[in-house]
């Protein structure tokens, strides 16, 4: 059901480059973008081009130039420049289990999942190997997360609580 705006069910706001993305979490998903003007943002536009993409199991986005949207399956979208470019994920020792967060950034070299029921931080390459993970029963508890390499530190965020782990 798309409401008055247009949208459906936004899941994730991400600000980048003076511009704001929405991720529209319907089976006839779209990633919203709004630049940044003077006074505001402007009308929203498509960022995804082409096909129609089923994002209704989508649960979190990151970008770093590219956009990275994370499934409620574990898998992982990579799209640039609207246009849908190959991503798998290699190495993983298990499959996630309720994975509820994606980080990334221009600044990062890896791409950082949350993956709630396995209690773990999971890195990955952004060629899609897997590089490390992070598990911490409290993580069972986080409902967010960021990462500064150059600090070397994972910050989790639980509801009320900042949590870091140092990255190895």
């Amino acid at each position: 059901e798309v409401g008055a705006d247009g949208w459906g069910t936004i899941q994730d706001a991400v600000g980048f480059g003076g511009n704001l993305y929405l991720l529209d979490k319907t089976v006839k998903g779209q990633i919203w973008k709004y630049l940044g003007v003077e006074a505001g943002l402007s009308g929203k536009r498509s960022y995804l081009k082409g096909e129609s993409y089923d994002l209704s199991e989508a649960v979190s986005m990151a970008i770093d130039g590219s956009v990275w949207v994370l499934f409620s399956d574990g898998t992982i979208a990579k799209y640039v420049q609207g246009v849908k470019d190959v991503f798998v994920v290699a190495g993983l020792d298990k499959a996630f289990d309720e994975p509820v967060k994606i980080f990334t950034s221009p600044e990062t070299e890896s791409v950082y999942i949350l993956d709630r029921k396995n209690t773990r931080v999971v890195v990955i390459a952004k060629n899609g190997e897997y590089k490390a993970q992070y598990v911490w029963p409290g993580i069972a508890g986080v409902k967010d997360l960021i990462v500064n390499e150059t600090q070397k530190k994972i910050f989790l965020l639980t509801g009320e609580k900042i949590f870091t782990v140092e990255l190895k």
